[in-house]
């Protein structure tokens, strides 16, 4: 019945998942009776929720997920944000949508609020019945969320929730033929799991595991900003997956950079960079910081000036609050330097010369570069992933959650 509690299910067995599975299953096409009008008034109820909760949500948000005020706000303004542009969307189409049928939706630690938004509360306008998959360390917060969602009358059955870390669990809600999609995004390490099952042709997927993408700075950069670069790039608690902390600079500017960031760096609180949320990134955090002691011109666990190209960290997902510096001759070294990795779905080019900017982005190899500025998300353009970074993310999370207009019924 429409208003009733949203089940919460933690996963410890086979018998409890399959029980997820077919409630989702199950309700799919009674869901499909709920009027395409009913779902828009429970978009609009759950963002008058947000609203009046803010301060309620930004003490979850801060509690949880171990971040400051400012980043909260960041989350919150940015997930209102998503949800207005949902409404006009859905506001401004002439067609009802054709929902794919029961969804797995991966939720990772961070940035809940954006995500959920974002992927569960699309997915359920849009008339999808979603089997939702948290870890242990922030099921705390997603059912907040479902609360909240429950609050705003989407039916009970519409969406289960799945916390598990069990291999076997993982691999039936994954493999599961009831479930017809797989949205999954989240940080490398996250989706281990995930790498190690064969893909099912039966199913639709959208994958990213963000990227370390470069930044390069040419000679003739402009530095004036370069604490607000800093401390963009060492960002690890909004999208954390999404990193901007490889940097190449090019010799002439080299260690005017460096002494700036040497100064940067000293004003950092190394406790509050080290806040992490859940025992699990510690850990690996950790043993990151005991590797990467042994690499040239590594002197803290946050800062790597003069950073080995050749080195495996280069190519690899790194965690936490580390950016690495490597210094390049010319432009052709640059490009050298950054098409190395697959790990990278954007990059960012610093010169005061247009042509330059637009000279290196046409070589690099991800799908997205700017000029003299991090990229910055759209709600109506999709992040790309290619090679390690994901795939299937060529279309929106809005775009994935339906069949295209071409081939409904209506």
């Amino acid at each position: 019945m429409i208003g009733d509690a949203i089940s919460t299910v933690k996963m410890d067995d086979f018998d409890s998942a399959i029980l997820s599975i077919q409630k989702v299953s199950k309700f799919f096409p009674e869901y499909r009776k709920v009027t395409f009008d009913k779902k828009k008034t429970f978009l609009d109820t759950f963002i008058f929720s947000l609203v009046h909760k803010k301060s309620e949500i930004l003490e979850k948000l801060i509690e949880s997920q171990k971040v400051n005020t400012e980043t909260a706000s960041l989350e919150y303004v940015e997930s209102l944000d998503y949800l207005h542009f949902l409404k006009l969307r859905l506001q401004d189409s002439f067609e009802k949508p054709l929902p794919l049928g029961p969804v797995l939706i991966y939720g990772s630690w961070s940035s809940p609020l954006l995500r959920f938004c974002e992927k569960v509360i699309t997915a359920l306008c849009l008339g999808n019945t979603v089997l939702f998959h948290a870890e242990s360390s922030s099921s705390s917060i997603y059912n907040y969320f479902l609360q909240l969602a429950q609050a705003a009358l989407f039916p009970e059955d519409s969406l289960a929730v799945v916390t598990t870390d069990s291999s076997s669990t993982l691999e039936t809600i994954y493999s599961h033929p009831a479930l017809r999609a797989v949205n999954f995004s989240g940080h490398s390490y996250e989706g281990e799991f995930f790498k190690k099952l064969p893909l099912d042709p039966r199913k639709k997927y959208k994958v990213s595991y963000g990227g370390r993408n470069p930044v390069i700075f040419l000679y003739d950069a402009d530095l004036e900003n370069l604490e607000e670069l800093v401390i963009s790039s060492l960002q690890y608690q909004y999208l954390g997956e999404l990193r901007f902390n490889r940097w190449f600079v090019q010799e002439k500017i080299y260690l005017d950079v460096i002494e700036r960031l040497k100064i940067i760096f000293s004003k950092l609180d190394p406790v509050v960079l080290k806040n992490f949320p859940n025992s699990k990134y510690n850990e690996l955090f950790e043993n990151q910081a005991r590797s990467l002691k042994s690499e040239k011109g590594f002197a803290s666990e946050f800062f790597g000036a003069d950073f080995n190209n050749c080195s495996p960290w280069q190519q690899d997902e790194l965690l936490g609050p580390v950016l690495t510096v490597t210094r390049f001759k010319n432009s052709v070294e640059a490009l050298k330097f950054a098409n190395t990795t697959y790990y990278a779905n954007a990059a960012a080019v610093f010169s005061a010369d247009p042509d330059k900017c637009k000279d290196l982005a046409a070589q690099l190899t991800m799908p997205l570069v700017t000029s003299n500025r991090l990229p910055e998300r759209y709600w109506d353009k999709p992040l790309h992933s290619m090679y390690e970074s994901g795939f299937g993310a060529d279309i929106t999370d809005l775009d994935f959650f339906n069949v295209p207009k071409s081939t409904s019924i209506y």
